[in-house]
């Protein structure tokens, strides 16, 4: 069995962490602590956007066609206030078709456009509700805590680096000085692009995967102890479903290229891999998306004895080579 093939199945067998401690740094809170009083920025803003809607609340309940344009002014100035995405009023944006990032985008007549009718909505049909109940930092937090799955990808960066550097390998001062056992995680159009053209013309790199792709960037680039050039890919995925099943065809597209003398690395953790071992390892016989996922990457691995897929497992074992991954 070819030695790519067989770290695959060795990966199988060396599952990922149910818990994977670099994708679980907390971050700062953004309310006050417990047993603290002060308010945070973001408290501020969520107290002042809660009176405003108040005071527009009692003049058109005076007046239903009363001027509330100072009040959205305010409001606006506000939400141009670090974190207030995550106050009561912004969380209600979705419920009227809008997102924050839209609103943001607007130009200010349009602002104060989209405010007066999400107002009188919040209004009509929040704002009492809430204040019955209690309006209370704790759901500023909640909302803060709910969106850190959007920013994983930078946790996966810093693992791949601190992995990297545990196998020895060193960061590239430049493209033109990827010597053994150094890498580059390219992080902009214009790294990218160096760093293609230098290989390009130092490896005959062709790398057809990135055209396929819209360009996209590689999150590495390698050159090992053996001194073989390796193009790498990575993805956190924890379930399926469409966007992460797209991500896993990605990886199998980027291990099914095939040049000389290059290898491509796909690197997968998170509990999804768990998932795909088990279907690997007991395979039942019956036909499943999983399977034909895993049919595909043991097809491509095949035909390309110098490409990889790997796990966190996978990916140690790699590194920790003071040789050629081939041998």
């Amino acid at each position: 069995m070819k030695k790519n093939l067989q770290l695959f199945e060795s990966c199988l067998k060396h599952r990922e962490s149910v818990l994977d401690p670099y994708y679980c740094h907390e971050e700062p809170m953004i309310i006050s602590s417990a047993g603290i009083r002060k308010s945070t920025g973001v408290m501020k803003t969520a107290a002042d956007v809660r009176d405003r809607l108040t005071a527009i609340r009692v003049a058109l309940q005076d007046a239903p066609n009363a001027d509330i344009s100072r009040h959205l002014n305010e409001i606006a100035k506000s939400l141009a206030n670090p974190n207030s995405n995550y106050i009561e009023f912004t969380s209600f944006f979705p419920v009227v078709d809008f997102t924050f990032s839209m609103y943001r985008n607007l130009e200010n007549s349009e602002k104060i456009e989209f405010l007066d009718a999400a107002a009188r909505r919040f209004i009509a049909e929040r704002h009492s509700a809430y204040e019955f109940h209690g309006y209370t930092a704790t759901t500023i937090q909640v909302r803060k805590d709910f969106e850190r799955h959007k920013s994983r990808g930078s946790h996966g960066s810093t693992k791949i680096e601190v992995m990297l550097q545990a196998g020895g390998y060193r960061s590239a001062v430049g493209t033109s000085k990827l010597v053994k056992g150094t890498y580059v995680l390219p992080t902009s159009g214009a790294a990218y692009r160096e760093t293609i053209e230098v290989l390009r013309r130092s490896d005959g790199l062709i790398f057809t995967w990135a055209t396929d792709h819209q360009d996209k960037l590689p999150d590495l680039v390698l050159r090992n102890y053996a001194g073989d050039l390796c193009i790498g890919e990575f993805k956190h995925i924890k379930e399926g479903g469409g966007g992460q099943d797209k991500q896993l065809a990605e990886l199998i597209s980027l291990v099914q290229q095939s040049e000389e003398n290059i290898s491509y690395l796909a690197f997968l953790d998170g509990l999804y891999f768990n998932r795909l071992a088990d279907v690997g390892i007991q395979r039942n016989g019956r036909p499943s998306k999983m399977q034909r996922q895993i049919d595909a990457i043991r097809h491509a691995l095949k035909a390309n004895a110098r490409n990889f897929f790997v796990n966190t497992h996978g990916m140690q074992t790699l590194l920790n080579l003071k040789k050629s991954w081939l041998q």
